[in-house]
């Protein structure tokens, strides 16, 4: 989950909502943290985004908006 603009505060009442269902748990992440996870990998396009900006559905989707809290993601593969 990547926390946007998000209190640490926040972001752990986030993170306690998410523990308390059947999923389990989730961990806050930032671009950089997963940038670390593709270092020597062909990074795809769209690159480390918000989840809604793969395959857009709508318009002000295809343009990456971190400053909101959501789901990231990246698709990476060996060079």
């Amino acid at each position: 989950i990547h926390a946007g603009y998000l209190s640490t505060e926040d972001q752990a009442r986030a993170t306690g909502a998410y523990r308390s269902t059947n999923a389990g748990s989730i961990t806050t992440r930032t671009p950089a943290h997963l940038d670390v996870y593709t270092q020597g990998l062909e990074v795809l396009d769209p690159g480390i985004v918000p989840v809604q900006s793969w395959r857009p559905e709508f318009e002000e989707d295809a343009v990456p908006d971190f400053t909101k809290p959501g789901i990231i993601g990246v698709v990476a593969k060996a060079p």
